[in-house]
């Protein structure tokens, strides 16, 4: 009698624990519709927080819920809106408190590939441990860890979710589920995508921008470029995976007014100044730029690069070893990575400036370029009005070859040979 009631005993522990598992097992509904180009190259998911759609449905809800948020009115979208490129327009964000805070808000797109540290100054080490910062910080949300969790447990709807997603509520899986969401944010459908992919050709300005992104000038060859790649990497345009290298010090202050950057995590001083290299995908929509936003614009950016840099100890040897001919603008366009896809339908064709010549920006975000000077030494070549169109005069490039007249693609170098220029090896 009493085996039999051991037996029945140990049968319904055993039933009622199974019920227990299957009503609290994790979820194994993989993302079915999730891809991730592999010109990006290789990503890892962490093993403790694989991507489901169960996690990813719960992740979304709490980023656009100011539930998070001690005041319930700002939310993880409150800094980071879609139309933006997942960016708020501000030269620094403002969070519950009302007091501007330290850094701009980044784009969140492609967080699975470059740096494996997260915000400008590369704080938190994990997506997971990025999610929760905000939150917590008494100028952001200010949230109160322990009251979010009893107030996510009375509300139904995210009491169903969390079950399924992770079984419970609990400030790891707050942290998990943002992540998850965070991790499908995928911009690849550029025109520069589009273009990498065969679909269509680059127009004449874009690929000449696109050589400029390229390259790394060299002044003994007569070679000008822009020397963007050499931190922000071909495809995704971020900074680079291994260990720091995706942080740098790109000349805005010098040793006196240099902000600690990097050394707030390593406190290593070679690391002072140096700040993590956004993305430039959908950057026409994410300015205010650099990490305190302090440039406005894409011209004011690179009228940085082209004269503006400052000396530091710090200061990133890519820069200091780049040299363009101080005499020689170009033009370089930045539509090029706008990708309608993520941000929607934002004007993202915006053209930015790189040289000396007098230049604005007209309200259409087309280039009005006028008395753009030619290659140093070899005289005057044209006017570019409003529409493009120039008149070379006949001194052209010395020593390489004459420019008739014609109508200019590009400010120096190239012109359009359908318009009957009378030209020879003209360097590019």
């Amino acid at each position: 009698m009493k085996i039999t009631a051991i037996v029945v005993a140990i049968a319904f522990l055993f039933i009622a624990a199974t019920i227990y598992n299957l009503q609290n097992k994790k979820p194994t509904t993989h993302l079915v519709e999730f891809t991730a180009p592999f010109i990006f190259g290789r990503f890892t998911v962490p093993e403790s927080n694989p991507l489901t759609q169960e996690s990813v449905l719960l992740g979304r809800r709490l980023f656009y819920d100011p539930i998070l948020s001690s005041d319930k009115k700002v939310s993880c979208a409150t800094c980071h809106q879609q139309a933006l490129a997942f960016t708020d327009g501000l030269k620094t964000s403002v969070g519950v408190s009302g007091i501007p805070l330290a850094f701009n808000s980044m784009s969140l797109v492609n967080l699975m590939w470059g740096p494996k540290h997260f915000f400008w100054d590369g704080r938190a080490s994990s997506l997971e441990e990025q999610a929760i910062i905000p939150i917590t910080h008494h100028d952001e949300m200010a949230r109160n860890i322990e009251t979010l969790i009893v107030d996510l447990n009375n509300d139904e709807t995210y009491k169903k979710l969390f079950k399924q997603a992770f079984g419970n509520i609990s400030a790891q899986n707050i942290a998990k589920a943002l992540a998850s969401f965070q991790r499908t944010l995928i911009s690849a459908n550029s025109r520069y995508d589009q273009y990498l992919r065969g679909e269509i050709p680059l127009t004449a300005i874009e690929e000449q921008g696109r050589k400029l992104f390229m390259a790394h000038p060299d002044t003994k060859v007569v070679l000008r470029g822009g020397n963007c790649i050499d931190c922000h990497s071909q495809f995704l345009t971020s900074g680079f995976g291994t260990m720091f290298d995706g942080f740098s010090n790109n000349g805005l202050d010098n040793d006196q007014t240099l902000q600690p950057g990097l050394f707030t995590l390593t406190q290593n001083e070679a690391h002072r100044g140096l700040f993590k290299a956004p993305t430039l995908r959908n950057i026409a929509v994410t300015s205010p730029y650099m990490h305190d936003g302090r440039f406005a614009t894409l011209h004011e950016v690179l009228a940085h690069y082209n004269g503006g840099i400052k000396r530091s100890k710090t200061l990133s040897p890519l820069i200091i070893e780049a040299d363009n001919n101080a005499n020689t603008g170009f033009v370089t366009g930045t539509g090029l990575v706008g990708d309608l896809t993520m941000v929607g339908e934002a004007n993202v064709y915006l053209t930015g400036v790189f040289g000396t010549g007098q230049t604005g920006l007209a309200e259409s975000e087309t280039v009005n370029l006028v008395d753009v000077s030619g290659v140093q030494g070899t005289g005057y070549i044209g006017q570019i009005e409003p529409d493009a169109e120039a008149t070379a005069f006949p001194s052209g490039v010395e020593g390489i070859g004459r420019i008739g007249n014609g109508r200019f693609i590009l400010v120096w170098g190239e012109i359009d040979t359908s318009q009957d220029a009378n030209w020879k090896d003209i360097a590019t």
